[in-house]
């Protein structure tokens, strides 16, 4: 073996290791982060799987106030929880056994960047970086839903593809196959794969061949996994999920949304603005003034936009215009590498790359009920990869581009997405606080408790023996206690003349920065808590308030029961 090789063979280890280290470093501060969101809903599904392995769905839940199957409420396919409850097994049920049971996924996606950027740049750890030091990626990784086991899958099914294909090894693609299919049965927008690299290899081989078996793996998985659904629990999978989504949109949202679209691409994929001077992109500076007018006058004039404004508060409204105006910016800028990308290049890779960014984008603000950072995290790794082409590009035009002017954007990206991780960690800590509180004050006490709202609250407050309200169906009684937490969904006002006395109480979460709040407009799981992804500024703290009714009856505005 000469130098050479060895030399490019310590290079691909350190680049592997680093990878794979990246986002475990970066996460490992996390690993006792109280249970967020969406996280219950996995979490429910891995303990009722230790029971039942087979009727992944077979259990009712409280999710957002009715009483409903599993298979019905949960949007999502039951392959991470089955992942969990394995996990679940050996570790327990702690915060830390979990959040350590999912450092595995985030460290094989950070080594699948690596690989996949390996074959597509000269410089695979910076994109691999770039990829990680985002708040996408770091919030995401820092929780136990699907999204990034799913992106994880998503990244290695491509690896395997192109594996076979320069190798011209069916094997290697029918493996692909199966990962997709994987990938899909974690998230079912692993099956875009399908289409993605159709196209991609159409556009390479231009010819048929085995990979359209390949291909066709994943899409009789799906059609076996919905028979399943239907089977067992008569109602659908994707279809399901895919149903809800086409429910949630209308005319003017879709407008809107757009726009939203723009500014949560550049918040979770900030690393761009720090990169984009780099670029030598002209009239970059001229656009980004033009954006930023244009946001703000949308924001102030334009009524789907003012909508979006209405749950802010009132002093905050310009302060929210200017920073989606800022991430908007930043938005744009991923779409216009996009595009130099795809205008200097024109090849199956970028084919490829051009094409994940921008499916990606339009599920996200077209296709999904609602834009969402999670819906936008598909798109890191290709826009990743895509920074990094740009600045190569400039290079081999005889660009000067010193060493230190690759990694020290990533200083800033890095700090910037810790920032936003640990808002988020703060935010759900507090409602784990607040529900751990809540029931050493109602342990003693002689009437019922129920609550309002979900999410992390929800699973904490149940630990409590706290019952969630069922709309139509609790039976209300005088002495009852109901908790409100503000800052959460499915909250209903209660008529004035059952409440015999309320209590108002509030708990400490981020400070300067945050993910959700409808006031800053930061809608990091929704944008229908607002139009940023994260949001700056001083966040007003957890409020809730505890009502004691007076008597029976019906304390909820009728509008509450119609599901």
């Amino acid at each position: 073996m000469n130098s050479a090789t060895s030399r490019d063979i310590s290079n691909i280890v350190l680049g592997a290791l680093i990878g794979t280290l990246a986002p475990v470093l970066c996460l490992a501060p996390f690993v006792t982060r109280a249970f967020h969101i969406d996280d219950p809903m996995y979490i429910w599904t891995a303990q009722h799987l230790h029971a039942n392995p087979f009727d992944f769905y077979g259990f009712d839940v409280n999710w957002d106030g009715f009483i409903k199957s599993a298979a019905q409420e949960n949007k999502n396919p039951p392959l991470v929880s089955y992942y969990m409850a394995v996990v679940a097994a050996f570790t327990g049920w702690s915060e830390l056994a979990l959040h350590a049971g999912f450092l595995i996924p985030a460290a094989a996606l950070g080594l699948g960047i690596y690989f996949l950027a390996k074959h597509f740049c000269s410089h695979p750890v910076i994109s691999t970086l770039i990829a990680i030091f985002t708040p996408a990626v770091l919030v995401s990784g820092s929780s136990v839903m699907s999204d990034v086991p799913m992106l994880t899958l998503f990244v290695w099914a491509i690896i395997l593809w192109l594996r076979g294909l320069e190798s011209d090894n069916t094997k290697w693609l029918f493996a692909a196959g199966f990962a997709i299919a994987a990938a899909a049965l974690t998230k079912y927008f692993g099956i875009a794969l399908v289409p993605l690299l159709a196209v991609y290899t159409a556009s390479r081989l231009r010819k048929a061949g085995w990979w359209i078996a390949a291909l066709a793996v994943p899409v009789l998985v799906m059609i076996a996994y919905e028979w399943v659904m239907w089977f067992h629990y008569g109602t659908g999978g994707l279809l399901n999920a895919a149903g809800y989504a086409g429910a949630s949109q209308t005319p003017g949202r879709r407008m809107a949304a757009l726009l939203v679209g723009l500014t949560f691409t550049g918040g979770c994929m900030s690393p761009i603005v720090f990169f984009a001077p780099l670029f030598k992109i002209r009239y970059l500076p001229v656009v980004a003034v033009c954006v930023s007018v244009i946001v703000v006058l949308l924001f102030s004039a334009a009524p789907a936009f003012q909508t979006m404004l209405a749950q802010s508060a009132p002093e905050q409204s310009w302060w929210i215009a200017v920073q989606a105006a800022l991430f908007a910016t930043a938005g744009l800028t991923v779409m216009i590498v996009v595009a130099l990308d795809w205008i200097e290049k024109r090849d199956a890779d970028s084919t490829l790359l051009v094409l994940w960014v921008l499916g990606t984008f339009v599920f996200s603000v077209f296709l999904n009920w609602s834009v969402t950072s999670r819906t936008i995290l598909p798109m890191v790794p290709p826009v990743a990869i895509l920074i990094v082409r740009r600045l190569e590009m400039l290079q081999d035009r005889g660009e000067r581009i010193p060493g230190w002017h690759w990694y020290a954007p990533l200083v800033p990206s890095l700090i910037l997405a810790l920032a936003v991780a640990w808002a988020d960690a703060r935010l759900a800590n507090s409602a784990r606080d607040a529900a751990q509180r809540f029931g050493r004050e109602m342990a003693h006490y002689s009437h019922n408790v129920y609550f309002q709202g979900h999410w992390g609250f929800q699973y904490y407050l149940e630990v409590e023996d706290a019952e969630p309200v069922a709309y139509g169906q609790t039976d209300f009684r005088a002495g009852d206690a109901i908790i409100n937490p503000i800052n959460n969904t499915s909250v209903w006002p209660v008529d004035e003349s059952l409440i015999a006395s309320r209590f108002a109480g509030s708990f400490s979460g981020p400070r300067w920065i945050t993910t959700m709040s409808r006031p800053l407009g930061a809608g990091f799981y929704t944008d229908l808590w607002g139009p940023l992804p994260f949001a700056f500024g001083p966040v007003p703290e957890e409020r809730y308030v505890t009502l004691v009714l007076n008597g029976r009856g019906i304390p909820f505005e009728n509008v509450a029961y119609h599901e």
